[in-house]
């Protein structure tokens, strides 16, 4: 395994790798925002969470000698944030609570690729992309047990499981690896609650590997 991965990076280093190759593999850091605004309330909210992506992007030439490029993926996305002061100014004693979601998406996007020399390359997109929210849970420590919360199963913040949402971005291919930042913001609402608007959107900061 040790010889396997090291003839991966020693080829990732000094092979000449084009804007060719057709599949990608990457993960995120992507800190992201829930902001919600309702009716009555002048001033909008926002809980601000640190997630992660994991995901597989497969490339698509409309031709040959085209700069354009149909990108389309899979991913699963987790973020997390400490609601322990929520908690605790309902005057409930906690050690630690943490408030935690994972989706998965699948986003498509139109890439253009500006080819720099044949080790580098520079690659503006936009695009949309479709999520479903497996689990949304608060997980609770007191004192003397952990408790884990459901937030599907409470009524009063009625969450959505699928949603819709646009990103942009641009990459920089070096050789075979890539770096990238991009924003993605929800074009629908994350609950079905009368009279509130509640919309993720946030940044990925992006490594990955062609192949």
């Amino acid at each position: 395994m040790k010889r396997i991965f090291i003839a991966l990076l020693m080829s990732a280093l000094f092979v000449n790798a084009d804007a060719q190759r057709k599949n990608e593999l990457y993960g995120t850091i992507s800190p992201t925002s829930l902001n919600v605004t309702a009716n009555g309330f002048a001033k909008s909210e926002s809980n601000n969470y640190i997630g992660m992506n994991f995901g597989y992007n497969r490339f698509f030439n409309f031709n040959e000698t085209s700069k354009f490029k149909l990108v389309l993926g899979g991913r699963i996305f987790i973020c997390a944030c400490d609601v322990k002061d929520d908690y605790k100014r309902q005057n409930s004693d906690v050690d630690l609570a943490t408030e935690s979601f994972v989706k998965l998406q699948v986003p498509v996007a139109l890439k253009y690729v500006i080819d720099i020399n044949e080790k580098f390359s520079i690659e503006p997109y936009a695009g949309f992309y479709m999520s479903y929210c497996v689990s949304a849970t608060d997980d609770v420590k007191y004192s003397s047990s952990t408790v884990s919360y459901d937030l599907y199963d409470d009524k009063e913040l009625d969450f959505n499981r699928s949603e819709i949402g646009g990103h942009l971005g641009c990459d920089l291919r070096i050789k075979r690896f890539v770096l990238g930042v991009s924003y993605n913001a929800a074009f629908t609402d994350f609950t079905s609650l009368s009279g509130v608007d509640m919309k993720w959107s946030g940044l990925d900061f992006k490594c990955g590997f062609r192949f």
